[in-house]
């Protein structure tokens, strides 16, 4: 009732979302799948978490349609969710990110890019070569988080 309910704060329902994706499974997908819709941030950006956590594939076309959304803590929530269900189909989208103007984007990104295994790394590498661009700086920099030298 707290997740749905409009007339309840953003915050609240964001916060009953974030609950009911860590006990609830499969269960409540189609809830989640229409709350990251929703016309408040904090409420759609809750929801794309809440379908990373349940991991279902299905889920794949609404965090495609989230990681083009005007607001970026959605698209950064979006691209998260990718590398947390190793969507390898993600790859393409997840690139197209690394060029976002906000920085939180572009290294959730990179990150969920380098969790999908060898498509994302090689992708990272691709992008590494590029000119001094955001995606370059952003694909090096991921690369090289944890290397020892």
């Amino acid at each position: 009732a707290y997740a749905s309910g409009t007339h309840h704060p953003s915050f609240i329902r964001a916060a009953a979302i974030d609950a009911l994706s860590s006990s609830s499974g499969l269960r409540l997908l189609a809830l989640f799948d229409r709350l990251a819709e929703d016309a408040a941030p904090e409420v759609a950006a809750a929801a794309i978490r809440a379908l990373g956590r349940c991991g279902h594939p299905t889920a794949y076309p609404t965090l495609l349609a989230a990681m083009r959304s005007p607001d970026w803590e959605i698209r950064t929530e979006a691209a998260e969710a990718a590398g947390r269900m190793a969507l390898e189909r993600a790859v393409e989208p997840l690139s197209r990110l690394l060029a976002d103007s906000e920085w939180s984007v572009r290294y959730a990104a990179g990150r969920s890019l380098k969790a999908l295994g060898p498509p994302g790394l090689a992708q990272l590498r691709r992008m590494a070569q590029d000119d001094g661009s955001r995606c370059q700086r952003t694909a090096s920099m991921v690369l090289a988080e944890g290397q020892i030298r």
